[in-house]
Order: structure tokens, then C-alpha cells, then sequence
């Protein structure tokens, strides 16, 4: 088994956190243009309206549920990769090499919180044997590289 490194998982991570970005702009776009036409209505009347600053505050809660539920789905799934992964032919699998099971896709996201601290649970990727972080040694998961990267797939059947 290769290991994805340090570095490609950080591009895979930038390349997610670009789709999830986009949908969630586009769903604040919408939702923000519902409170302009209340405001300007007259329902809601300044930033320190209870309504208002409860959009905020679901606002917040509604971004990490929906990168929990694109994280923890799309590695859980038959892909064993988010988007980013597949993109750079990485997939996340148990310490065997077999799919991860939602529960344990979950674990992986939950524990990233804690390679968050600063930041040393996501630089112990660079430094460990199997490229773990502190979050797929919580999870018993590996990221490895597969042969079938999607872009040199793309590559190889249109001769670019």
C-alpha cells in the first residue's frame, strides 16, 4: 500500500473546502436575500433583531453539519473518498485496506477536532510511518493512493 502524503492531502482538503464553500455561499446568498427583503419590509429592523442573530448562530451549525455530512458520506460511501481525494486518486480505508463504515468515516471527522489543536494532529502526517494523522489513528483508518486517479484517467482516454 502507498500512502498519501502530507501535501496532497492538504491540496485534497483546499479542493473540498472550494466545493463546500461554493454551497454554502450559494444557500447564504439565498437565505441572505430573505432577511434583505424582510428588513426592508420592515419584519426585521437591525443586527441585534432575536431572529437575526438566531440566523447566526444556525448559520454557523448549518456549516459544520453540512461539512460532517459531506466528509463522513462521501468516505463512507463506495467512492472511500470527498471529491478532493478522488481528484488526486487518494482513498481512505481501514487499517486492512477494506471501505470504512459510516461510524467509523464519523469518528474520522469527530477526531480531526482534536488534530486541530494546533495543529500538530494533521503535521503528524509527515512524520508517522502510515502518513496518520492523529484523526485516522482515533479512527483506525489509512489515506492511501489508488492507481485510478480520476485526472490521469481523464488523461489517458482523451490523449491530453
Amino acid at each position: 500500500m502507498q500512502y498519501s502524503g502530507f501535501w496532497g492531502r492538504v491540496a485534497a482538503q483546499l479542493i473540498d473546502g472550494v466545493i463546500i464553500n461554493i454551497f454554502v455561499s450559494l444557500g447564504t446568498f439565498l437565505v441572505d436575500q430573505i432577511f434583505i427583503f424582510n428588513m426592508y419590509i420592515g419584519y426585521l429592523c437591525d443586527s441585534i433583531d432575536p431572529i437575526f442573530l438566531m440566523f447566526k448562530a444556525w448559520y454557523g451549525l448549518g456549516y459544520w453539519c453540512i461539512f460532517l455530512l459531506y466528509e463522513v458520506l462521501f468516505t463512507g460511501s463506495v467512492l472511500e473518498a470527498t471529491p478532493g481525494k478522488l481528484l488526486l486518486g487518494a482513498r481512505v480505508v481501514d487499517k486492512e485496506g477494506n471501505r470504512v463504515s459510516y461510524w467509523r468515516s464519523l469518528m474520522r471527522f469527530l477526531g480531526k477536532f482534536f488534530s486541530g489543536l494546533l495543529a500538530i494532529g494533521f503535521l503528524m502526517v509527515g512524520f508517522t510511518e502510515r502518513k496518520q494523522g492523529l484523526h485516522d489513528k482515533i479512527a483506525g483508518t489509512l489515506v492511501i493512493q489508488s492507481q485510478d486517479n480520476i485526472i490521469v484517467k481523464f488523461c489517458k482516454n482523451n490523449r491530453v
